[in-house]
């Protein structure tokens, strides 16, 4: 029983290592399909093939494609508002 206690808080403090102290990441894969559960959403596709390629969709249909295409074009739509802690690039 011990040892198993002891093994399960390793595999804790690697998760917590990796991932933080927020919530663990719930994910499987079933078949081809890549399965990611967020708050009480379900979310899968058969083109995500690590967490960051579902983390790109993820942030693409929570903030909108038009904010990425603002930050691509340089009108930076969420700074200044207290949204976006990262700094504007200077200017050429």
């Amino acid at each position: 029983m011990q040892a198993a206690m002891r093994a399960h808080a390793a595999q804790e403090r690697i998760r917590e290592l990796q991932q933080g102290r927020g919530r663990p990441i719930i994910s499987g894969k079933i078949k081809d399909h890549q399965i990611v559960a967020v708050g009480n959403k379900v979310h899968f596709s058969k083109g995500w093939k690590t967490f960051p390629d579902f983390l790109a969709y993820y942030i693409k249909d929570k903030i909108g494609v038009e904010w990425g295409n603002a930050e691509i074009a340089g009108r930076r739509l969420l700074r200044g508002a207290g949204v976006c802690p990262v700094p504007s690039r200077p200017q050429r």
